[in-house]
């Protein structure tokens, strides 16, 4: 086993002429001379074995301890971090549960550990495969999570017994050759029929070890990639090195070994670029500018919270379309149409009948009771325990979401252009807190529209460069019909998969949310000189709902095309890195970092919404800086000070979240809004549709659609096989507030002697 690491190689047991051994090396060059340093030995010796270098740990996997023993199921690890402390040295970790074999293929899989295929067989003998010697070759892969410590798997790999790999900087895996085995199979069968003269005929006319590479992606799955022009050896390392992996002598044919060296091209890692850098900053110190340009209009608090309400309501509109498209949506919706099709579009669609109900029965009700923010109208009409509690709700989810939208972008962005996501993170969270306290709303709005002019321009520009790649619009087309990437539905209509009738009824709540409860929204409504203003700003938003849903799922499709058609070309592991991945490695300079900016540009429109809107929430709903119509002073220093706590907290959880590597927190999220959400929505109908709706029946719809929504979640939705699609949860507790709202009755008094 050989690993190379910044201190030097390491190498570790192996066999010669006298035996298997189990020392432990490092070699490295000083001052030009050779140098061979001890390091703790293998706790037996090995040969045959395979391993690799993750992170600081070099691990040993199978092998012999002797060249006529059985080959062992053994996990060894030696943590090169702890070098110069009293507990260096190696540890056995769980055995690999595949079986004992030797000559697998071990490599670093994204920050895993990676073991597949191999050979097992019984002691040798000088004939190697007697008639009482059992054989078996193996074509699975598993994976060891150093957290953990478990194994994953089984998947599958065949056809690379003794072949080498190398792991990419993306996290994917190179497999180079190997064999499938079946000379070795028929070998033994025809040594143990005494055939010597076919045994020696097969080695004769054998055509070399495979010419195939094969990758694996981090999740596991494998595909050829490319066939090599001659057969690749086994039994030899692969070797990065200046953006090429180097197999040195090996065994090219059984029995065979060669002096020479093979050198195979890897994926190109694309430097990010001086020009892209350009674009970025540029992009980025705009967004700073727009938030000193806006400090100088605020005066008090109502400045601050909702911009003095001068905010025009076609730029409110644009602000809308932004702060609902995250980076997240982004990546996203492209990723789903290259993977899949184009059935969530139908999504978008359903906002064509949501956005005029909004602009036509709530706006005016939101416009006309003299409100800050949504849940004011719940106090109003329910009380002010309602109105709190959906608050609560509110800020318990853009708390969660805060997170998660800087996190998700950052690790897609770090993993295609270089950039750290630490950096990502911080760029991103810095930035759009300070301008969201040094602008408040205002700021926020405007950024907004500058960062959506940014995103759909970045979005047309890959659309374009996708299209023209793949052959022109007809040509995409073609390719597109022809994998049925352009379907709009599944067939049928039942309510467990996502059919016609699932995508209308779930998409219909899950767009009704936002737009009649969620105050990042209806705070657009609030910020308009009037109530046509704040309808013109639904009307924008309709006009942009289908061009845009063309754009990014045309983008989706238009990928697929692209990579169908350059076989050169390799789409990334991660479905979510597509987008990013496609721009870094397919834009020209400048455009590029156009588009990253978009990314940046969707992830910022987000993140300072939710801070604006949580701290306005705090002020109004919870008196916190003052009562809510004291818009002093007071109330301003605190609007500033918890933006910029909120901010902290949002940056602080991206962190931690990127720290602990939790991508599944998102999933999470996504639930508690199906939970809460379909709920939320159903009280806000009923207060404005049922106004004579009493508290009590608001209290028990709230709390009762919110668990329905968990209890569909858990036991219709995560039931196997599913007995209900996620996308109908928000519909259940949806309709479940409305019937209680209905059913339990009117209210007895109005709450605080006001409707």
């Amino acid at each position: 086993v050989c690993a190379t690491t910044s201190e030097g190689l390491l190498v570790a047991g192996g066999h010669d002429a006298g035996g298997v051994h189990d020392e432990v090396w490092r070699l490295r060059l000083v001052d030009g001379e050779l140098v061979c340093e001890a390091l703790p030995s293998l706790p037996e010796p090995r040969s045959n074995a395979g391993g690799a270098l993750v992170g600081s740990r070099l691990f040993v996997v199978g092998g012999q301890a002797d060249l006529a023993a059985s080959p062992t199921d053994d996990l060894f690890v030696l943590d090169l971090a702890r070098e110069g402390q009293a507990d260096f040295g190696w540890e056995r970790l769980a055995p690999l549960p595949g079986g004992r074999r030797s000559l697998p293929v071990v490599a670093d899989l994204a920050g895993r550990l990676l073991v597949a295929s191999g050979r097992d067989h019984g002691p040798l003998r000088v004939s190697e495969f007697g008639a009482d010697q059992p054989f078996g070759l193996y074509h699975d892969l598993w994976i060891f999570d150093l957290d953990s410590e478990l194994w994953i798997g089984p998947g599958t790999l065949e056809g690379v017994m003794g072949a080498s790999a190398v792991s990419l900087p993306d996290g994917r895996v190179w497999v180079f050759g190997g064999d499938d085995g079946q000379l070795l199979l028929e070998r033994a069968a025809l040594d143990r029929l005494g055939l010597k003269d076919e045994l020696a005929e097969s080695f004769r006319t054998h055509p070399g070890f495979s010419s195939r590479v094969m990758e694996v992606a981090s999740d596991g799955t494998s595909r050829e990639v490319l066939m090599s022009a001659v057969p690749l050896p086994v039994t030899t390392p692969a070797v990065s090195w200046r953006g090429r992996a180097f197999l040195v002598s090996g065994e090219v044919r059984p029995g065979v070994r060669t002096s020479e060296v093979r050198s195979l091209a890897l994926p190109a890692e694309r430097a990010f670029g001086l020009a892209n850098w350009a674009t970025l900053c540029v992009y980025l110190f705009g967004m700073l500018l727009i938030g000193l340009a806006c400090r100088r209009r605020i005066h008090d608090a109502e400045d601050f919270f909702l911009a003095g309400r001068r905010i025009p309501g076609w730029a409110a509109g644009l602000s809308i379309f932004g702060t609902q498209l995250s980076a997240i949506t982004f990546m996203a919706v492209p990723a789903t149409a290259f993977g899949a099709d184009w059935s969530r579009m139908v999504g978008s669609l359903t906002l064509l009948v949501v956005l005029p109900v909004a602009a036509l029965v709530f706006v005016p009700v939101f416009r006309r009771s003299g409100l800050s923010t949504a849940y004011q109208l719940l106090g109003q009409r329910f009380g002010r325990g309602v109105q709190r509690l959906g608050a609560t709700l509110f800020v318990l989810v853009q708390l969660g979401r805060m997170g998660i939208v800087l996190f998700l972008p950052a690790v897609a962005l770090a993993a295609v252009t270089g950039i750290h996501v630490v950096p990502c993170i911080l760029v991103m969270g810095v930035l759009c807190t300070a301008y969201t306290v040094l602008g408040g709303f205002e700021a926020v709005v405007w950024t907004d529209v500058a960062q959506v002019v940014v995103l759909l321009g970045g979005a047309l520009v890959a659309l374009l460069v996708a299209v023209a790649g793949a052959g022109g619009f007809g040509e995409s087309f073609e390719v597109a019909l022809a994998a049925d990437k352009l379907r709009l539905a599944s067939p049928g209509f039942g309510l467990d998969e996502k059919t016609l009738p699932t995508m209308i009824l779930g998409t219909l709540v899950l767009n009704l949310i936002p737009y009649v409860s969620d105050q990042t929204v209806v705070q657009r409504y609030l910020a308009t000189p009037d109530e046509h203003a704040a309808r013109r700003s639904l009307w924008i938003n309709f006009a942009l709902t289908i061009p845009a849903a063309l754009v990014f799922y045309g983008l989706g499709t238009a990928l697929f095309a692209f990579y169908s058609t350059n076989a050169a070309a390799q789409p990334p592991a991660e479905a979510d890195h597509l987008v990013p991945w496609f721009v870094v490695h397919e834009l020209p300079g400048g455009l590029a970092g156009l588009v990253v900016a978009a990314i940046f540009a969707a992830s910022m429109s987000s993140l300072d919404s939710s801070m604006n809107s949580v701290a306005t929430v705090l002020h109004h709903d919870f008196g916190l800086g003052g009562q809510s119509g004291e818009e002093g002073v007071r109330a301003l220093h605190f609007g500033r000070w918890s933006t910029l706590g909120l901010g902290a907290l949002g940056t602080g959880a991206a962190l931690l979240v990127a720290a602990a590597d939790v991508k599944y927190l998102f999933d999470l999220f996504n639930q508690l809004l199906g939970f809460f959400g379909g709920a939320l929505a159903g009280v806000f109908v009923l207060a404005v549709l049922r106004p004579e709706t009493g508290r009590l029946a608001a209290t028990a719809g709230l709390i009762g659609g919110a668990l329905a929504g968990a209890l569909a979640t858990f036991f219709l939705v995560k039931a196997d096989p599913p007995l209900l699609d996620g996308y109908l949860v928000g519909a259940v507790g949806f309709t479940v507030t409305l019937l209680l709202g209905t059913l339990l009755g009117g209210r007895a008094a109005a709450p605080e002697g006001k409707l």
